[in-house]
């Protein structure tokens, strides 16, 4: 079982399109993308940074139940571990390196303001600020290293070099077809015309009346506690795979409607300005530094 450990990492960033960019790279015949994304095994972490406070449990899979999501990928070149906790801090980048010397990078990075606003609005039915910058002060800004992206794209280039590429979230966006073609080239397999995928809207906003944000809260208790209960059971991948295909045909046939008027912009312009300035500066670097090195693709 060794010889099928994961070797195609996407490790991050959060809210940065890793899980369109998972689901494109699940239909190509020779990549293997086990049902669960994120089994977090190689993070030290034992807890999410607060911006991050998930809306479900994200516990870590130990090595033996980690080694078992891959056995039956020996008929694939590529085994995807997509956890996006590996991006938390600058160590995880050996940590991978010393479980699979061979492995591949590809990482997703993001404008960091609108990322920001997308990793509020995730986690809003947990934390039920209303009060952006409320929220900023109590959740992001304690743990602000651990949402930056420049260090963590260099500690990435200084261990695996050629073998990362960095791809931004808005030409996986505008440009999926050639944007997994250039993925495609650099594992060295077949380029196939990818299916697109609706990405799943942040379901609810402040800015939503409260009847319809106390019905979609009751209703991710509801799925918070079927999730945890299929995994007491032993049935998490049965339950997992049940609420992705219900989430899913739910955003396309409802809340599709709904993000078209989603107000983003608004969420942005009330960022702090300290703030908004370390962003820039954090996304600026990350993109002079990934272009100089010609490890982004597009």
């Amino acid at each position: 079982m060794n010889d099928l450990k994961p070797n195609l990492f996407i490790p991050g960033f959060s809210k940065a399109g890793t899980t369109v960019l998972v689901d494109y790279l699940a239909q190509h015949k020779d990549i293997f993308v086990p049902w669960r994304k994120e089994p977090h095994t190689l993070t030290e972490l034992e807890t999410l940074p607060s911006w991050f406070n998930t809306r479900y449990k994200m516990g870590k899979l130990n090595t033996s139940s980690y080694l078992k999501l891959y056995r039956n990928s020996k008929d694939y070149r590529y085994r995807v571990d997509g956890s996006t906790s590996y991006t938390f801090n600058t160590d995880t980048a050996k940590r991978i390196k010393e479980f699979n010397p061979d492995a591949k990078i590809i990482m997703c990075i993001r404008e960091q303001k609108s990322r920001l606003i997308s990793s509020y609005l995730f986690t809003y039915l947990s934390h039920r600020e209303d009060n952006l910058q409320l929220w900023i002060e109590k959740y992001f800004v304690p743990a602000l290293d651990t949402f930056l992206i420049y260090n963590k794209v260099k500690a990435y280039y200084d261990v695996f070099g050629d073998n990362l590429r960095v791809v931004d979230n808005s030409d996986l966006k505008n440009n999926p077809q050639s944007t997994l073609n250039s993925i495609f080239k650099f594992l060295d397999v077949e380029s196939i015309d990818i299916v697109p995928i609706y990405r799943n809207p942040s379901m609810v906003t402040p800015f939503d009346n409260k009847l319809y944000r106390y019905t979609m809260f009751i209703l991710y208790l509801i799925i918070v506690e079927s999730l945890n209960i299929s995994r007491d059971l032993g049935i998490e991948s049965i339950g997992r795979r049940t609420f992705n295909s219900i989430r899913y045909k739910f955003a396309k046939r409802f809340i599709e409607k709904k993000v078209k008027t989603k107000k983003d912009n608004i969420f942005v312009k009330m960022i702090p300005a300290e703030i908004a300035r370390v962003l820039e500066d954090d996304y600026t670097a990350t993109l002079d530094f990934v272009r100089s090195n010609n490890i982004i693709l597009n």
